[in-house]
């Protein structure tokens, strides 16, 4: 086999199948396409890689030459490509003297200029400014006709709305009928509007025109680019006077972007925002620095709108403004428009077409997610106008109709409707190995473990996973749990990364069997199609309760049918009128007695006496599929619309009130279940009471039309049962609550297959119905079955099943029994509910994932263990052909995760050593081949405690409490506690860690702080001291405060690279957290003034230290601060992990390699970015010094009279910070960072000791300054 098919087939599985197919398949219809083929490996094509043209080969003329589709595939593919490894950089600006301009007078006389002259233009222009000024941003160069009409047909509407012409309504013929606007349009405060109407002068910025060629276009850096523009616009609004709120930037492709960087670069210097930017079809970005935020984005202005036409080609689907509309939903294109171009022109076109007096509310729009929406409303719903009249309130995404053909507005329905559902046209695997039915196993556990990047990933599994229709669940019942599992996600995955399953399946109602139950338990078969009727027949129906079950597997096994059994026989039970039973449970890991409901339940008991009577309606979806592939292709959203429009039918005729009506849905039906909810408030403007999931599916089938899926706000009430989150559901969160019985897994106790894990959700809900057992699942907030069980169900309590309280929000743990009776009835002791609960927001990262995985195979080099070479600069990063950007080599490469030692990082650059470990990290989270499984032990960590009097103490970990009794003055002030990540096996670790401990050594041992002074390296040769705004902090320090400083050295216990990344960072958490219980019981110390700080991996660490401690004590640590948390190479899917917001009342993080050891990603209330988010910092040789930068900059902060050596500004990057020259929101980083600061700050920091540079180049007003601990022992 081809060794470069073998590598692409590994990689591009994961990668969005980001390739342009051949001839042939770019022709391929919608139906005989990808969609028919259900084997994975028949997904995605090794060979598509080398057919993509060269960045260079492709031209707008060429573009203009394709087929809408064809057109949208290409880009789209290099698109992706080109983010894998960010192998396109920003390099191109124009320079300003190059960019021409003009200023277009109320006559139509152009005045030409360039940019660096454009203020002094406007200044000789008579009355500039003094009304409106329109400055427009082209993005593509008028070398088509297509380009050059759009921008003449808007500067002709702002001369019409500029030189006082009236124009009158317009008359539109609309399917051979005359059409004008409707009374409801006609208001007469619109039209007397016109009376007064707009003067003002527009100017061109013809960036477009210096974007002559694709490569230009993909290379441009849109912020050096927009803040060069942004300096024109400053420069215009001093010399001529103009005022920020009447300019407004109008951009369109890539210059949306442009005008983005350009609003902030003006808010920088000015302090002020733009009034409005306004964006036609906002491209994607090819290029962008890692290092920094880019694009468009809402706040670059008072008001940001967006009018979307070519999502999927020339432009982005990516939300970006405050208002972001789709006319014709968001597609490939729009109608009348032949190729990409024309179609992202058309934004321009719309925009101009408002622009013409009497044509402002030519476009209504409508608060939807895809224009069936819109359709199926007709047009109803929240309106907002698109274009030059769009409410500056607004937000949100908003969907219209428009013509083929100018006038484009349209206030009826389209007589065409050019909707053109594109897919990959995805080539098969030729070399696909034969395989019986269900004969793919899974080698997965063979690889856990292995530290070689190398086996972490198997091409064979690709080829021997089934085809769909091979997929049964009499096949997935004989598999293990966890074999099922295994299989399921793995062909997810696939069918997601490569968008090779469409949603095409639609049963109708007709065809759909039902029955109903009434309160007598009386049985009623019939269609879904005869629901309504069936409802007005039955007196009783709709005079209480209304249940309605969707189901959604078909009853061909036992544990399916015995499942929807157990729930029909409970609701009859519930309905049929007899007294409330209570059920007697028995613990099967407590006590063999039967236990029955807690005394803290009699009252519910009591309330029983008016029991609840209905009426249960039975939709068996699920029986309608008769094969995976119609599971798997099932459109939920039209589904549940038809079944949402039969929902309000049925509620007319028998009129049922929308408040007695409960939805619930199994499985795939949870998001039809959902989908008729949201069909159900589009046609009577009212929301369902509630839907209840059970056991959500994952949805195979993609739709690039609209959002899909139950979730929130699909009723008044949503909740969701998880009991295969694994397997066959999902485990991202669908409702206002989420239960995850047992945590979230494959499977629950007692389920010895997927499907029968997945029936559990039905199961469990049955017995909650029950008369009784109302209370039998009772669930706390924990993010896992280990921290339910550590806290012996302390926490916030709620009720899984029929009682769940509709103001509940967040994830809920319980643990169940294998055997029925499930439910528990009460947790192992009586708690009170927690003042604080942190939910649990479940990630899946399925797409980083994708990303990482790409990344990991970017670039080839060769070496002996830990030499590795990364030679991404030898894969052409300006390359301009797809097939340069990946290279098959890089893999091999890598060294085993025992192999690399600090020692050898140290020994790499800053650059060298990021690459490999970005590789590495990338891989273990692609192939989840790394488990997290060393806890070291309390007893076995060193740790050392220094008193206020400087006085060492060691000790083990687990000797702290009793340390801390004996020590008299422990905890009558600050109480500090380092956690240290790294071990203590070179200089670079060592001088860091002692830097620390000797700063607060100085703080704590009463001696006067000392000012320092800090050489500004790049500003000046003299030495500067403290600013005079920060005379009064230093002069307040004479209560300077006391404290302990606990050292745990969890660093020095990790003796090889396998032992830092396979740390089970909650359980040593957790395990630390529970000594500081400990601590804070016996030496009666407040959690008030206790600091907790964790270097590297030790960040996450103290995260998990901190929630333990909420968790057992119901309260929250004051502060922790994480020093440059690293990456987690290893993945628990049954809990998050890591350092994030809410772990302490206060939460602040250092990075000063993030892309290096550490991550960019935001983990605190308040993250620094010193000299912004980078591989290293200022002075660092290698990525080990980087690291531990962090803990220097802290400890340097730490020193009396240092507090406030590091003012950091809010900012993107560093060439912002630099460019505003300090200006903006100020915050110290270190130990007087303020409590109140939220966001990301960017500091300058010098390459020496020491590295504070006191104060931004200006004065600024700055953070009230919080000091935590100004304390003195009379506080207690």
């Amino acid at each position: 086999m081809n060794p470069l098919r073998n590598f692409c087939v590994a990689v591009l599985l994961m990668t969005a199948v980001l390739a342009v197919p051949s001839q042939q398949h770019v022709t391929m219809k919608v139906s005989g396409g990808v969609s028919g083929k259900l084997k994975p490996s028949q997904w995605l094509s090794s060979l598509e890689l080398e057919q993509i043209p060269s960045v260079e080969d492709i031209s707008l003329h060429s573009l203009e030459t394709m087929a809408v589709e064809k057109g949208a595939k290409l880009l789209e593919k290099i698109f992706h490509l080109s983010q894998i490894n960010h192998d396109l950089k920003p390099s191109f600006v124009p320079s300003p003297s190059s960019v021409s301009c003009y200023i277009v007078k109320p006559n139509g006389q152009k005045v030409s200029t360039t940019l660096d002259k454009l203020a002094s233009v406007c200044k000789q222009q008579p009355n500039f400014g003094d009304e409106e000024v329109t400055i427009f941003i082209t993005g593509l160069p008028a070398t088509t006709e297509t380009i050059k009409k759009a921008n003449r047909k808007l500067v002709e509407a702002y001369l019409e709305r500029y030189n006082m012409k009236r124009q009158q309504p317009q008359r539109y013929e609309m399917s051979g009928e005359k059409y004008e606007r409707t009374s409801s349009e006609e208001d007469s405060s619109e039209w007397k509007k016109q009376e007064q109407r707009a003067s003002g002068n527009l100017v061109i910025i013809d960036l477009g025109s210096k974007l002559n060629s694709l490569k230009r276009f993909v290379l441009l850096d849109v912020e050096e680019t927009g803040a060069m523009i942004g300096s024109a616009i400053v420069e215009l609004t001093e010399k001529c006077d103009v005022v920020d709120d009447t300019i407004h930037v109008v951009a369109q492709g890539i210059a949306a972007h442009v005008a983005g960087a350009a609003g902030n670069k003006y808010t920088r210097q000015t302090g002020r925002q733009l009034r409005r930017i306004t964006a036609l079809d906002p491209s994607k970005l090819f290029s962008k620095n890692p290092h920094s935020l880019t694009g468009l984005s809402r706040g670059d202005a008072e008001f940001v709108d967006a009018i979307h036409t070519n999502v999927y080609g020339m432009g982005t689907l990516q939300r970006v403004g405050d208002v972001d509309f789709y006319p014709n939903g968001p597609s490939h294109a729009v109608p009348g428009a032949q190729n990409i171009v024309e179609a992202s022109m058309r934004a321009t076109r719309y925009f101009a077409e408002s622009v013409r007096p009497g044509n402002e509310r030519n476009f209504p729009a409508v608060a939807a997610n895809s224009l069936k929406d819109y359709k199926n409303n007709d047009g109803f719903g929240k309106r907002a106008y698109m274009g030059i009249d769009t409410d500056y309130d607004l937000e949100g995404d908003y969907i219209l109709q428009v013509n083929a053909n100018s006038p484009f507005e349209t206030m009826n329905p389209l007589r065409t409707i050019c909707l053109l559902m594109g897919i990959f046209a995805l080539a098969s695997a030729n070399t696909s190995s034969s395989r019986g039915p269900m004969s793919w196993r899974s080698n997965r556990n063979s690889i856990k473990n292995s530290l070689k990047p190398t086996e972490w990933l198997s091409v064979s599994e690709l080829e021997s996973l089934p085809s769909m229709n091979e997929v049964t669940l009499k096949k997935l019942d004989e598999m293990s749990v966890q074999e099922g599992a295994s299989l399921l996600s793995k062909m997810y995955h696939l069918s997601q990364a490569g968008q090779a399953i469409e949603t095409s399946y639609v049963p109708k109602p007709s065809e759909i069997p039902a029955f109903l139950i009434t309160p007598d338990n009386k049985k009623v078969s019939f269609k879904l199609s005869q629901l309504p009727k069936i409802a007005q027949e039955e007196k009783e129906f709709g005079n209480q309760e209304v249940t309605i079950l969707i189901t959604g597997l078909p009853e061909k096994s036992e544990h399916v049918k015995k499942a929807v059994r157990k729930l029909v026989q409970a609701y009859m039970q519930r309905y049929n009128g007899e007294a409330p039973q209570r059920s007697g449970v028995k613990y099967e890991d407590d006590s063999s007695e039967k236990r029955g409901p807690s005394s803290s339940e009699e009252d519910e008991w009591n309330s029983k006496s008016n029991k609840p009577s209905g009426s249960l309606v039975v939709i068996e979806l699920g029986n309608v599929f008769d094969t995976m592939k119609k599971y798997a292709t099932l459109d939920v959203e039209k589904t549940g619309a038809e079944i949402g429009d039969i929902l309000v039918k049925c509620i007319e005729e028998a009129d049922v009130p929308q408040e007695i009506i409960h939805v619930i849905g199994t499985n795939i039906a949870a998001h039809v279940a959902g989908a008729v909810g949201r069909q159900y408030t589009r046609q009577t403007g009212h929301q369902l009471r509630r839907i209840t999931g059970l056991d959500p599916s994952k949805l195979y089938a993609q739709t690039d039309k609209a959002l899909r899926g139950l979730a929130r706000g699909d009723a008044e009430f949503v909740d969701a049962i998880h009991t295969s989150a694994y397997g066959m559901g999902t485990p991202t969160r669908c409702g206002d609550v989420d239960f995850y019985p047992n945590g979230p897994s494959e499977g629950v106790p007692g389920a010895d297959s997927v499907v029968e894990a997945s029936m559990r959700a039905v199961r469990y809900f049955a017995e909650s119905v029950v008369p009784g057992n109302e209370r039998n699942f009772p669930a706390v907030g924990a993010t896992s079955l280990k921290q339910y069980k550590e806290q012996n169900g302390n926490g916030k309590r709620v009720y899984m099943g029929i009682n769940t309280e509709f103001d509940v929000e967040g994830d809920f743990i319980l643990q169940v029994n294998s055997k029925s009776p499930f439910g528990r009835s009460t947790p192992a002791q009586k708690q009170q509910n927690h003042r604080l609960h942190k939910p649990w927001k479940i990630t899946v990262c399925l797409f980083i994932g994708i990303f990482a995985f790409s990344s990991a195979n970017t670039s080839s080099g060769s070496g002996g263990p830990a030499r590795w070479q990364g030679n991404s600069n030898s894969v052409k990063k300006s390359s301009t052909r797809p097939a340069d950007w990946l290279t098959a080599l890089e893999l091999e490469s890598l060294p085993s995760t025992t192999e690399v030692t600090l020692e050898k990082i140290e020994s790499m650059s800053v650059q060298e050593g990021a690459d490999m470990l970005n590789k590495m990290f990338y891989l273990s989270m692609a192939s989840q081949a790394l488990e997290s499984n060393y806890v070291p032990k309390t007893s076995e960590i060193p740790a050392y405690l220094v008193t206020p009097d400087n006085k060492k103490i060691k000790f083990k970990l687990s000797e702290l409490p009793k340390i801390a009794q004996d020590e008299k003055a422990f905890g009558n002030q600050e109480v500090t506690i380092f956690i240290t990540g790294l071990p203590e096996t070179t200089e670079t670790v060592k001088k860091a860690i002692r830097n620390l401990v000797q700063a607060y050594m100085q703080r704590y041992n009463g001696e006067a702080p000392k000012r320092s002074s800090v050489k500004y390296e790049d500003d000046s040769s003299e030495k500067k001291g403290s600013s005079s705004s920060e005379e009064d902090e230093v002069n307040s320090n004479s209560n300077k405060p006391s404290g302990t400083l606990v050292v745990i050295e969890l660093g020095n216990i990790f003796e090889n690279m396998k032992q830092y990344v396979s740390l089970d960072v909650e359980k040593t958490g957790a395990e630390i957290g529970d000594v500081l219980v400990q601590l804070t019981d016996k030496a009666d110390v407040p959690q008030e003034i206790i600091h907790v700080i964790g270097a590297n991996v030790a960040a996450h660490v103290a995260g998990a230290v901190g929630r333990q401690y909420t968790r057992v004590t119901g309260h929250q640590l004051r502060r922790i601060t994480g020093l440059d948390p690293t990456n987690l190479y290893t993945r628990s899917e049954n809990a998050l992990k890591g350092l994030a917001r809410g772990d302490a009342e206060f939460v602040d993080v250092i990075h000063t390699s993030a892309y290096g050891m550490g991550t960019a990603t935001r983990c605190g209330d308040v993250d620094f970015y010193p000299n912004g988010p980078s591989e290293g910092v200022p002075g660092a040789k290698n990525l080990i010094e980087a690291s531990t930068r962090s803990i220097r900059y802290f400890a340097e902060s730490v020193v009396p009279g240092n507090e406030r050596n590091f003012p950091a500004v809010g900012a993107t990057s560093l060439k912002q910070y630099k460019e505003q020259n300090g200006n903006g929101k100020r915050v110290y980083m270190g130990i007087y960072t303020d409590f109140d600061a939220e966001g990301d700050f960017i500091l300058q920091v010098n390459s020496k000791s020491p590295f504070g540079r006191s104060t931004p180049a200006q004065k600024q007003h700055n953070h009230r300054v919080h000091k935590p601990w100004k304390m003195s022992s009379k506080d207690y």
